[in-house]
């Protein structure tokens, strides 16, 4: 007795016994069924209502709830593909009329569709994750725009694309989500907006840790200013704003985050380029670029000089100085393989073109183009700077050779002597064309002038103009003349005459560059061992 009242018992409950004899009972009991047919009458009038009615009624109530869950399920499952067919439609039909160039183009068509799909899908994810924690965190659910990534395809697009793709795709893939959340407007009005200025603040990025900020910047201010509507209501609610700014904040950091893994993982898989890759490319310190300036470095200086060429002519005209600049600076990097065979890099007096004939000539200067190719490509150089290599020269004539081979042959035929083409179109690699020509032709003036730089350049575009060279480039008359305009400025300063220094007339008896003369009639003394 006095072990149980001190709780010092020997008696233990037995859990694992206990729980088996409470499954065994619960087998034996039969389930309750009642069973209610087409057309019963469940409750009758001025019956008294028993709990076996109650019973049906909730069984019937239950079964017609189910079934109503099951067709909204299926209409709004109709509902949701019809207007989402409709949308993909409309965004096919604009970028082909709009963008042509982009839906003949499967890899683009494929980096959209890839960009959608992955955004909505983020998108679909932080929904269900924002109504999971606002029932633990009492977030209120008119908060659930700033928890939905919705600039993401936007910055995204923007950089690998274009802003008025990304712009029309962000507000696709907005009005997409606003269906998923049973038609919000807000959600697609907000991805709307977000689309277009972020779009615009991530677009001039030149490298990672711009584009990193800009985005992080834009969306949580972006975000957090468009709950405007709950500043009239701090005083009564003030954790409104405090989930708003804090929703806003981890809203951008996501958005940045993600933006920057995606960047990499598609430039790898799609082999795009955006400003920041281009910048890379731009370093002096790229492997290809050491290799020409070590190997070619009359071509590497002519390759830095037309760079800054194309960079001022694209800044004129508003295309893309970036770009414009990396392609120039890899345009004749297959003058690697023989760079003796260009005059630029040949400093001896021999020239090995004389061993040669014109067409051997002509082969090996046009072969540079097929090296330089092979050259990017092992280095993984992207597309956009591939297109420089390739099409710098267009079809031009190599006259120097071809005027040879008149003079000394006969049935000579001109297409023997043309660069294989393509022609150039893009704007950048149509102004690299040019800068080439322009900077190679004006370093051989003598004495140049601003009257002699501009009678050259103008001679060079007319030339180009009237052999077809210019007949797919996309541009117009007014930038051409923009760009001549700054093809003269620029090389005027680069080759500017400069004034002639007078000459030093002093003896070089300070001059360390001279060996020490010993003085006539005095013996050269020898230093004594081991202080030399």
């Amino acid at each position: 007795m006095l072990a149980i009242l001190t709780g010092n018992g020997n008696l233990d409950l037995n859990e694992e016994a206990n729980h088996a004899i409470r499954e065994q009972t619960a087998n034996r009991i039969s389930p309750v069924m009642l069973k209610v047919s087409k057309n019963d009458i469940i409750v009758r009038r001025n019956e008294k209502v028993t709990e076996k009615m109650l019973d049906a009624l909730a069984a019937e109530n239950e079964t017609l709830k189910n079934r109503q869950q099951d067709s909204n399920f299926v209409q709004n499952l109709l509902y949701n593909a019809f207007w989402s067919l409709i949308l993909v439609l409309f965004a096919g039909f604009y970028l082909m009329h709009i963008h042509p160039a982009i839906t003949r183009s499967s890899r683009s068509i494929a980096l959209i569709v890839t960009v959608s799909a992955i955004s909505l899908g983020i998108n679909y994810f932080a929904m269900e994750m924002f109504y999971f924690f606002s029932s633990i965190l009492e977030i209120p659910p008119q908060l659930l725009p700033d928890a939905i990534p919705l600039a993401l395809t936007a910055v995204l697009l923007t950089v690998m694309i274009g802003y008025r793709v990304a712009l029309y795709v962000g507000l696709f893939v907005a009005m997409v989500s606003a269906i998923m959340i049973k038609g919000s407007f807000n959600v697609a009005l907000e991805g709307f907006v977000l689309s277009a200025l972020c779009g615009l603040m991530v677009r001039p990025s030149g490298n990672y840790r711009s584009f990193f900020l800009r985005t992080f910047l834009c969306v949580s201010a972006t975000v957090w200013l468009l709950d405007f509507d709950w500043f009239w209501h701090l005083t009564a609610a003030p954790g409104m704003i405090f989930y708003s700014l804090l929703l806003a904040l981890g809203n951008a950091l996501f958005t940045a985050v993600a933006a920057m893994l995606l960047i990499f993982l598609f430039e790898l898989i799609f082999n795009v380029s955006t400003n920041m890759s281009l910048m890379v490319l731009c370093d002096y310190n790229h492997p290809l670029l050491k290799e020409l300036h070590l190997k070619a470095p009359g071509t590497s200086l002519h390759s830095q000089n037309v760079a800054v060429l194309a960079e001022n002519a694209a800044i004129a005209i508003g295309a893309n100085a970036i770009l414009a600049r990396a392609g120039a600076l890899f345009h004749d990097i297959g003058k690697i393989q023989n760079p003796e065979y260009f005059i630029e890099n040949n400093q001896s007096s021999n020239n090995p073109h004389d061993r040669l004939s014109p067409r051997m000539s002509s082969l090996i200067i046009t072969t540079h183009v097929k090296d330089g190719l092979d050259m990017a490509l092992q280095y993984k150089i992207c597309r956009k700077v591939r297109r420089f290599i390739q099409q710098h020269h267009g079809t031009d004539l190599i006259q120097y050779f071809y005027h040879m081979a008149m003079t000394t042959q006969e049935n000579v035929s001109e297409s023997d002597y043309r660069y294989p083409g393509p022609l150039p179109h893009d704007k950048e690699v149509v102004i690299v064309s040019l800068a080439d020509a322009c900077e190679a032709a004006c370093r051989s003036l003598e004495k140049p002038t601003a009257s002699k730089i501009e009678g050259m350049v103008n001679d060079i575009f007319r030339k180009r103009w009237r052999d077809g060279q210019l007949d797919e480039a996309d541009l117009t008359v007014e930038e051409l003349s923009l760009i001549n305009e700054s093809f003269v400025y620029t090389l005027t300063t680069m080759y500017h005459s400069r004034i002639a220094y007078p000459k030093d007339e002093n003896n070089d008896e300070d001059n360390i560059l001279v060996p020490e003369q010993t003085p006539s009639g005095t013996e050269q003394k020898t230093p004594a061992p081991g202080n030399e």
